[in-house]
């Protein structure tokens, strides 16, 4: 009786370990195989670090840990200052995102944006390098500023199972250091919208890709991903079932 499960149990590991990776870098680009099928690129840029992280963030039945596979770009040498972060992240089972897409509780120009003919909501906001992912990288690699001026697009697909999110940097502007204008009209954020907007390419459909294995990078903070990666929360259909 056991020995046949075991049999199966072994052919289930070796089926597994033999599948494609459904996320993660490939080539230039931050890719996902399926649910949903993507690609994501920064023309303008180059991948200087990638990987997958698994912060563990706050939610109202304690800590829970989400599977962020991450990019970073940087510009080549000779061109301006800044940088670029796209991130797929996966809830575990019986979570899902929250609605809440804000970047911080100063988020200011929000608005809804298109990429690959899907709506983005976008919202600017200001990342201290000491709430970075990507500080000490950027740190020892020589670059970097004490803060970013950022504009964020984030989508959830799979019914919120999967967020997708594109974040552009520059340096902070020393105009801009006592904070940003809350009103509209600001022609310094808008033409920082725009290049923030033009930075990206993504296509959805695509879903055959050779994507190479995720490492956590030791440069990249952990807990600095809590920020990118949002909230997430209870899925209510999972809550009432026998099994959990």
């Amino acid at each position: 009786m056991f020995r046949p499960l075991m049999i199966l149990g072994a052919l289930l590991l070796s089926v597994a370990a033999c599948a494609p990776l459904q996320r993660g870098a490939s080539g230039d680009a931050l890719v996902s195989a399926a649910k949903p099928p993507l690609a994501i690129t920064v023309p303008a840029m180059t991948p200087v670090v990638s990987g997958v992280a698994t912060p563990q963030l706050y939610t109202e039945l304690g800590f829970k840990a989400p599977r962020l596979y991450y990019r970073l770009y940087a510009p080549a040498a000779g061109a301006s200052t800044g940088q670029a972060v796209t991130l797929i992240g996966e809830v575990p089972e019986g979570w899902q995102w929250s609605l809440d897409l804000s970047a911080s509780l100063r988020d200011v120009d929000k608005g809804t944006v298109q990429f690959g003919g899907r709506d983005f909501e976008a919202v600017t906001h200001v990342v201290d390098v000491a709430d970075d992912a990507f500080a000490t990288f950027a740190a020892k690699n020589g670059t970097g500023p004490q803060k970013w001026l950022a504009r964020r697009f984030t989508r959830l697909e799979e019914f919120r199972k999967v967020k997708v999110v594109l974040e552009y940097r520059e340096p902070l502007p020393d105009s801009l250091a006592g904070g940003l204008p809350s009103f509209g009209g600001d022609e310094r954020l808008a033409a920082f919208a725009k290049r923030a907007e033009t930075a990206f390419s993504l296509t959805f459909g695509v879903s055959e890709f050779d994507v190479a294995s995720p490492v956590v990078a030791a440069d990249v903070s952990q807990r600095g991903f809590t920020n990118l990666a949002g909230r997430m929360e209870p899925d209510t259909r999972y809550l009432f079932t026998d099994d959990r």
